[in-house]
C-alpha cells in the first residue's frame, strides 16, 4: 500500500508505477482508512526479493513480474492534477 505525498510530482509518478504493478495506492486518509488498512494487511502478499545495487537484475525481475501496461489518457492526465 502506498499513500503518496500530495502536490509532489515525483510521488504521483511513483504512485502511477505502483498502480501498474498492482500495488494499492490511496489518495486520501478518510473515515474508511482503518478498514482499508485492515483488509490490505489481511490480504495475501506476494514475496518480492530485490537485492539493492543490482540494477540489471532488478530491472529484469521487474520486467518479468510486472509486464508493461500503457497508461490510459485519464491516468496520464491525473499525474498533472
Amino acid at each position: 500500500m502506498s499513500i503518496p505525498i500530495r502536490k509532489h510530482y515525483e510521488q504521483k509518478c511513483n504512485a502511477a508505477a505502483l498502480k501498474q504493478m498492482g500495488i494499492q495506492v490511496l489518495d486520501d486518509i478518510d473515515d474508511s482508512f482503518a478498514d482499508t488498512v485492515k483488509v490490505w494487511y489481511q490480504s495475501p502478499k506476494l514475496p518480492i526479493e530485490i537485492r539493492a545495487n543490482q540494477i540489471q537484475e532488478t530491472l529484469q525481475y521487474l520486467s518479468d513480474h510486472y509486464p508493461y501496461r500503457k497508461s490510459t489518457p485519464t491516468e496520464e492526465s491525473a499525474l498533472f492534477i
